[in-house]
């Protein structure tokens, strides 16, 4: 991907990315699909999903809204911070209980803890343990039973190995693993296909409910979810990390940015979702948004764009 400002080539991103279906074929590739990343916020559904499973979404009420922020990294506005406080009063605590720390900007204090980007997923697993009656303290901690049970149920999702794979500790505090391209890419295939009630459910919240996945403001999951009326759900991972589960298509896309700068993912998606995805609902505007999106200054004008390198693979 490069970045143009006027007449000038300012910066180049490298990227890798993998389209696969379901049953694990590869329709295209493009660098090392075989390296594992931290998978950080691309596990999100996947626990939203261990919500509906265990129960405990219907022991507590949760619908639309605590789904899908459970499953995205919303962007800290005032319906997120209030949708949180509410899933955290459904399941009978208030905004003390979470331990993701607070919203940051870079490395600005921006808010409180409830305004973190995952305070969803933190109110998600705090309900799992109130449903399974674990403790609520520590609840982040490895050794957590809480924390053993969605550990092994990532590892099955994401066809990874406890004896072979370590695990780290994401930027809300929570632990988590690394996967390759193929195997996250597999993952959405297999999430955006699956027929089980449980995952039905969080494609539909999240479907429903864009606005909760990230934000109201340009925000890049919400957008292609709007644009595609649900057929396409994108979730951002963390450092030019990225996936897409095509509803029904069984494909799933994975990306990676590899100096971590998601500017360069638009571009790389445009042209992705051209090529592989059947019935594509969102318009040619929208498409031309995400193939070229613009560098703006400090005064909102626009003085160059993102778009894929003229002479090189993405």
């Amino acid at each position: 991907m490069e970045v143009h400002r006027g007449p000038y080539l300012e910066s180049v991103h490298s990227t890798a990315f993998c389209v696969i279906r379901a049953d694990g074929e590869v329709l295209t590739a493009f660098g090392d699909i075989d390296r594992a990343y931290p998978i950080r916020s691309l596990a999100k559904p996947f626990l939203a999903r261990e919500l509906v499973r265990s129960g405990a979404a219907d022991a507590y009420g949760l619908g639309n809204v605590e789904l899908a922020l459970a499953s995205g990294s919303h962007d800290g506005e005032q319906r997120h911070i209030a949708g949180v406080r509410s899933f955290l009063a459904k399941i009978g605590l208030d905004e003390q209980a979470l331990s993701c720390g607070p919203a940051l900007e870079g490395k600005l204090l921006a808010g409180p803890p409830v305004g973190n980007n995952c305070s969803g997923k933190h109110t998600a697993v705090l309900a799992l343990c109130r449903y399974l009656g674990f403790e609520t303290q520590d609840y982040i901690a490895v050794e957590h039973p809480v924390q053993q049970r969605l550990i092994s149920t990532l590892f099955a999702v994401f066809g990874r190995s406890a004896a072979g794979t370590p695990l780290a500790i994401d930027g809300c505090g929570m632990p988590i693993f690394g996967a390759s391209l193929r195997q996250i890419a597999t993952a959405y295939a297999g999430f955006g296909s699956a027929e089980d009630l449980a995952s039905a459910r969080v494609r539909r919240a999240m479907a429903a409910e864009p606005g909760y996945v990230g934000g109201w403001s340009a925000n890049l999951d919400s957008q292609i979810i709007l644009w595609s009326g649900g057929t396409i759900l994108s979730k951002i991972g963390a450092e030019g990390l990225h996936a897409d589960a095509i509803v029904g298509d069984g494909i799933g896309i994975a990306i990676k940015v590899h100096d971590g700068n998601s500017r360069a993912l638009p571009p790389i998606l445009a042209s992705l979702f051209l090529e592989f995805v059947d019935n594509l609902t969102i318009s040619q505007r929208h498409l031309a948004d995400l193939a070229a999106p613009p560098v703006l200054n400090a005064s909102g004008r626009c003085v160059g764009e993102v778009r894929a390198a003229s002479e090189a693979p993405l």
